[in-house]
C-alpha cells in the first residue's frame, strides 16, 4: 500500500521521488504512516491526499471544510465513542437505513463494529474517508470537550476561597480558548464594564457576546491570561502585547493578545492564529469564472506588483495564499516576509516580522531580494520605505503581491502615491488591484424564502420578482442565521486597460441572486444602495 501510495502521488504529480524519499526516511523514525508523514512535513495537502487514498482504497472521500452534519446524525452516536475513535456522522438515510460516517480508516473493522453495536442492527454504517486533522477540527467542533465555559462559570461562581477561585478561573480561560477555537472565532473581546465582565467572540466577521460574569472574579481572569501570554501581571496602567500558544483538539493554536487600559480596567483582546489551518485552493473561493480568468491573467505575468485590499478581516492573506499556491511549483523560489505568518505554504521560504531584531517590512525586503527570488509576498506595506522597496522588487523583474489597507481598488494607487512613491513608476509596474470584502453565508439548516420588494428589485437589476433566500437564525448558526463566508472581489487590471471593471457591489448583488448571502448581509458590509442620479 506504501509503494503505491507513493507512486500515485508521483503520477499526478502531486510529489517528487526525492521528496518520497525524504519522507519515508522520516516515516521509518517515526513508525507513522505514510499518508501523516507527508501531511506533517508540508510535503502534501491534506485535502490532496484524501482524494488519493480514497482512489486507491476504493472508497469515497468527503471534504469536512464543505460538509455540514445533520443534528439528527450526530444524535445517533455518543460524544464519548465519537470524541474516543475520531469519527463524525454526517447524515442518516432514513429509507436504506443507512448512516454515512466520515472516519480516517474505513478498513478499521474493530472501531466500526463497536459502533454497529451501538447504532443497532438496523443501521447500515457507510463509511466514507477524511483527513486526520479535518476530522479532529470537526469532531471538536461539532462534540466538543467536556471543559464546556458554562460549566467553568459554575465552578468560578461557586468558588468561595480564594485558592479555589484562582484554580476555576484557570479552568474557566482554558475552556474560553479552547470553546472560541471550536466556534471558528478569530477573535476573542473580554470586556470590563462597571459591574460586570463580557466575553464575546467574533464570528464571521461579527462579534457575538457568550457570556458575562461578575467582576469581582475578573481579576484572577487577568492574572491567568497575562500568564500565559508572558505578561507583567504586576503592570495595569500601560498597554501590553504577548502571546499564547495551547494544544486545542489535538493540534498547537496560538492566540496573539493585546491589552489596553480602560475605564473600568485592563481591556483584552486575543486574536486566534491557528496553524493547522491549510492553504485553501482557488476553488475553494467559489469565484466567478470571469474574476478568475482575471486572476489567472495577473498571475501569468513574469514580473510586476499585484495588490490585494480591504479593511482588516477582509480575507486578503487567505486570498494572497490562495494565488501564491498557484505559483509554488518546484521552478520557482517563492519567499514571504509577514507579521505574523498565518498559514505555512509547503515549499516557501516564510519568515517572520522581528522587531527585536530591527527586522521590519523595508528592512526584509531588502534581505529577501539577496535571497534569489522568483516571488515575493508583503504581508502588508505600511509606509513609504515598504513601498518603494516592493515597487523596487518589481522593477528588478520580480512577481510581487502586497497588502494594503484601501478602502476600494481605484484609492490603492492613490495611497501609494500619497505615501511618496513616484506615480510614473507606480503606473509602470503595477499590474493590478484586488479589493475584497467577506459576505456571510446563509445558514443551510435555517434559511427561508423570501420575495423581495419594488426596491430590493431594482437594487438587485431584477426585471420581476422572483423567490430568493433570507436568513432566519437557529442553534446551528447561534441564531444568526449565517455560517461561514464567501468572497467578493473587485478586480483592476492596470495593464491591461481593455478588461472591463465591475464593482463590489455587483459582485455582492450576483452573490444574493445566487442564494449564497442575502441584501441585508450585502448592505451591513458594503452599506445600502442609493440609486444614481439621472
Amino acid at each position: 500500500m506504501k509503494a503505491r501510495l507513493g507512486e500515485r502521488l508521483i503520477d499526478g504529480q502531486l510529489l517528487s521521488r526525492d521528496q518520497l524519499s525524504v519522507a519515508l526516511t522520516e516515516q521509518r523514525k517515526s513508525g507513522e504512516r505514510l499518508g501523516h508523514c507527508l501531511v506533517r512535513l508540508g510535503l502534501i495537502a491534506e485535502s490532496s491526499l484524501v482524494v488519493v487514498l480514497a482512489e486507491l482504497l476504493g472508497h469515497e472521500s468527503v471534504d469536512l471544510e464543505r460538509e455540514t452534519p445533520e443534528p439528527a446524525a450526530l444524535l445517533m452516536l455518543p460524544r464519548e465513542l465519537a470524541l474516543r475513535h475520531r469519527v463524525l456522522p454526517l447524515r442518516y438515510e432514513h429509507q436504506s437505513g443507512e448512516l454515512v460516517l466520515a472516519v480516517r480508516e474505513p478498513q478499521d473493522r474493530l472501531t466500526l463494529d463497536e459502533i454497529a453495536g451501538q447504532t443497532g442492527n438496523a443501521v447500515r454504517l457507510h463509511p466514507v474517508l477524511a483527513g486526520a486533522n479535518s476530522l479532529d477540527r470537526a469532531v471538536e467542533q461539532h462534540y466538543g470537550s467536556a471543559s464546556l465555559p458554562g460549566q467553568a462559570l459554575c465552578e468560578l461562581t461557586m468558588a468561595e476561597a480564594s485558592t479555589g477561585e484562582g484554580q476555576s478561573a484557570v479552568r474557566l480561560v482554558d475552556a474560553m480558548l479552547e470553546d472560541a477555537v471550536r466556534h471558528g472565532a478569530s477573535d476573542l473581546h473580554l470586556e470590563p464594564e462597571a459591574g460586570y465582565v463580557r466575553f464575546r467572540y467574533r464570528i464571521d466577521g461579527v462579534l457575538q457576546q457568550v457570556l458575562s460574569l461578575h467582576k469581582e472574579h475578573w481579576s484572577a481572569i487577568v492574572v491567568r491570561i497575562k500568564v500565559l501570554a508572558g505578561m507583567d501581571i504586576a503592570e495595569q496602567r500601560a498597554p501590553q502585547d504577548g502571546r499564547i500558544s495551547m494544544s486545542i483538539g489535538g493540534r498547537r493554536v496560538d492566540f496573539r493578545v493585546s491589552t489596553m487600559p480602560i475605564l473600568h480596567g485592563e481591556n483584552i483582546v486575543l486574536r486566534v492564529l491557528d496553524r493547522a489551518r491549510d492553504v485553501i485552493s482557488m476553488d475553494d473561493l467559489h469565484l466567478d469564472t470571469e474574476i478568475r480568468r482575471e486572476l489567472q491573467w495577473l498571475l501569468q505575468q513574469p514580473e510586476g506588483i499585484i495588490l490585494v485590499t480591504g479593511p482588516t478581516g477582509s480575507g486578503k492573506t487567505t486570498t494572497q495564499f490562495a494565488l501564491l499556491s498557484q505559483l509554488n511549483t518546484a521552478e520557482l523560489n517563492i519567499m514571504t516576509l509577514e507579521d505574523p505568518v498565518e498559514y505555512q505554504l509547503s515549499s516557501a521560504r516564510q519568515c517572520s516580522i522581528n522587531e527585536t531584531a530591527q527586522l521590519d517590512f523595508s528592512s526584509g525586503i531588502r534581505a529577501l531580494l539577496r535571497q534569489d527570488p522568483d516571488a515575493i509576498l508583503v504581508g502588508e506595506i505600511r509606509d513609504a520605505e515598504t513601498a518603494r522597496m516592493s515597487l523596487r522588487a518589481a522593477m528588478t523583474g520580480h512577481r510581487v503581491m502586497a497588502t494594503l489597507h484601501a478602502v476600494s481598488a481605484h484609492a490603492a494607487r492613490s495611497r501609494i502615491v500619497d505615501m511618496g512613491v513616484d506615480a510614473g513608476l507606480l503606473d509602470a509596474h503595477l499590474l493590478g488591484v484586488i479589493a475584497q470584502r467577506l459576505l456571510r453565508r446563509l445558514c443551510s439548516h435555517c434559511r427561508q424564502h423570501w420575495m423581495p420588494d419594488p426596491a430590493a428589485c431594482v437594487e438587485l437589476g431584477l426585471d420581476q420578482a422572483r423567490l430568493l433566500y433570507q436568513s432566519r437564525g437557529c442553534k446551528h448558526c447561534r441564531g444568526t442565521g449565517y455560517r461561514g463566508r464567501v468572497p467578493i472581489m473587485e478586480v483592476l487590471q492596470a495593464q491591461a486597460p481593455e478588461a472591463k471593471f465591475r464593482p463590489l457591489l455587483e459582485w455582492g448583488r450576483r452573490r444574493v441572486l445566487a442564494e449564497l448571502t442575502d441584501l441585508r448581509e450585502l448592505h451591513r458590509v458594503l452599506g445600502p444602495y442609493r440609486a444614481q442620479p439621472a
